[in-house]
């Protein structure tokens, strides 16, 4: 592989989407695990929770609390 294909692939930002483009990702019926302390995508994740009802049984599993308008959920 040249070193340009290997650059190419690196490129990530050719692939990124919008949180609510993410959301529309995930099908009906999925179980979504959010992890990844200081790393959760609290934009898609809300982005989730907006749009829940679009999605009948989709579950969103997390192990952290998110801390919106100054308190913990």
């Amino acid at each position: 592989m040249a070193v340009k294909d290997v650059i190419a692939a690196l490129d990530w930002q050719d692939s990124t989407v919008s949180a609510d483009e993410a959301a529309a990702m995930i099908p009906s019926g999925s179980t979504v695990y959010i992890g990844g302390g200081c790393a959760v995508p609290q934009a898609t994740v809300a982005a989730l929770e907006a749009t829940a009802a679009d999605r009948p049984g989709v579950r969103l599993i997390h192990d952290l609390a998110v801390l919106r308008n100054g308190k913990f959920s």
